[in-house]
């Protein structure tokens, strides 16, 4: 397994209404480690996350979104 490989992933962001939103989860994301890359699309309430597997997961991306006031849908 090579530590360099990344996925990405597009989830379903749940209770992001505002810009403020969308920076608060970008910014919660990017300082995670194993976290890569983040791209918020506002208007189609989706992140895009960049992330080594081996590092962190979906279910933890997902529990540390819980933890500052919001989701993600990792089954879609």
């Amino acid at each position: 397994m090579k530590t360099s490989e990344t996925t990405t992933n597009t989830f379903p962001v749940i209770n992001m209404k505002c810009a403020g939103c969308a920076s608060s989860i970008e910014s919660f994301l990017k300082s995670q480690s194993g976290v890569k890359e983040v791209t918020i699309d506002l208007e189609g309430a989706e992140v895009t996350i960049e992330y080594k597997q081996e590092v962190i997961s979906p279910a933890e991306l997902k529990k540390g979104v819980q933890s500052i006031g919001y989701d993600i849908d990792i089954k879609a």
